[in-house]
C-alpha cells in the first residue's frame, strides 16, 4: 500500500523554526506529521514553544503520522514565491518501508525518526487563558513572527507584527497570527515576569534639562 501526503512547502518551513534544533530529544528537532483523507497536519515543538498548521487536502492517501527530520526539510529546493505543494509519499510494508520526499522535480529518500512524538494535545486542549501578564523570551516570538511571514507568502503584513500573544500567567499563552489561518501557537512565560506589581518611570529622565542640578566635578 502506498502513502501520500501533501502539504505546503511553507508549512513545512515555518513549523521547523518553531522545532527544536540539535536537542538531545532528538526527535523535537523535526517535524511531526499528521494525515488523513481531507486534511494534512503539523507541528513543531522545542518544549518551550509550540505550534500547530493544518490545511485542507483532497488527494491524501491513508492516515496516520511520521516525523521528518530537520535536516531532510532544509534540504528542499528553495521554496518558489508561489509556494510549493510537497509530497511524501512511504511504499512497502513494516520493515521494508521507503520514504520520500518530492517537490520541485526532487525527490529525497529519508528515515524518519522512530521515537513516539510527544502527546502535543496534552499540551493544548483545553487552554483558556487568564489575560494574566508576563514577559516572554523575544527569540521565541519573533520565531513566531518569521513563522507567520512565511505563512503569508513572504510578505509583511501591513500595520505591523502578526503575532497576537493572549497572556497566560505562569501557563502556556496562546498565540495566534493575524491573517493565518489554520494556525495557533503555546509558549511559555518567562516566570520571574509573571504579573505586575505597578512601576513608575524614572524621573530624572523626564525632568527638564533646565533645571537638572549639574553633575559633580
Amino acid at each position: 500500500m502506498t502513502t501520500i501526503i501533501h502539504i505546503q512547502q511553507s508549512t513545512l518551513d515555518a513549523m521547523l523554526l518553531i522545532a527544536a534544533k540539535n536537542d538531545i530529544r532528538y526527535y523535537l528537532n523535526g517535524v511531526y506529521i499528521e494525515w488523513n483523507n481531507v486534511l494534512t497536519r503539523a507541528v513543531g515543538c522545542d518544549g518551550h514553544r509550540l505550534a500547530v498548521k493544518q490545511h485542507a487536502v483532497e488527494d491524501n492517501q491513508g492516515a496516520g503520522s511520521v516525523i521528518i527530520p530537520r535536516d531532510v526539510i532544509e534540504r528542499l529546493p528553495k521554496r518558489p514565491k508561489n509556494d510549493a505543494i510537497v509530497s511524501i509519499t512511504c511504499t512497502g510494508v513494516e520493515d521494508s518501508k521507503r520514504w520520500a520526499i518530492v517537490t520541485g522535480g526532487v525527490s529525497i529518500n529519508f528515515t524518519p525518526y522512530d521515537d513516539k512524538y510527544p502527546d502535543w494535545r496534552r499540551v493544548t486542549h483545553g487552554i483558556k487563558t487568564s489575560g494574566e501578564a508576563a514577559g516572554f523570551n523575544l527569540d521565541y516570538l519573533m520565531s513566531f513572527e518569521k513563522a507567520g511571514v512565511i505563512l503569508g507568502g513572504g510578505k509583511l503584513r501591513a500595520g505591523g507584527s502578526r503575532v497576537r500573544v493572549h497572556h497566560n500567567g505562569r501557563d502556556g499563552a496562546i498565540v495566534t497570527l493575524d491573517g493565518i489561518n489554520g494556525f495557533a501557537g503555546v509558549v511559555m512565560p518567562l516566570r520571574e515576569q509573571v504579573g505586575s506589581t505597578g512601576a513608575l518611570f524614572p524621573a530624572d529622565l523626564v525632568t527638564d534639562v533646565n533645571k537638572l542640578e549639574p553633575l559633580a566635578a
